[in-house]
């Protein structure tokens, strides 16, 4: 998938689910297919944990950690006044940090 800052999006490619719209459905089978004999995490959300640690580990604030998660900002100052959050190549290094195996 390709990184897009001109669509806003992380994974620009990723199709939104004909059930919600949601657009996060198709990265999760991808994980299901490819990375889970990899890494040997059992489910999605053993690896979103692993994320979590990790960030964590590295002192990442929770705000930051949250827009990768896709967690909601919550709050007044970040919440409401910074709803786009962090730029895409600040997203790209946060992501950086994981040691994610090539596929």
């Amino acid at each position: 998938m390709a990184l897009a800052p001109s669509k806003g999006y992380l994974f620009a490619d990723l199709r939104p689910s004909k059930l919600d719209g949601k657009r996060g459905a198709g990265i999760g089978k991808t994980l299901g297919r490819r990375f889970k004999p990899i890494t040997g995490h059992s489910t999605f959300h053993a690896f979103r944990k692993n994320v979590a640690q990790t960030f964590e580990r590295h002192r990442i604030p929770d705000t930051e950690a949250a827009q990768i998660l896709g967690h909601k900002k919550v709050g007044m100052t970040y919440g409401v006044y910074s709803p786009n959050g962090l730029r895409i190549d600040q997203k790209r290094d946060l992501i950086a940090l994981l040691a994610l195996p090539e596929v």
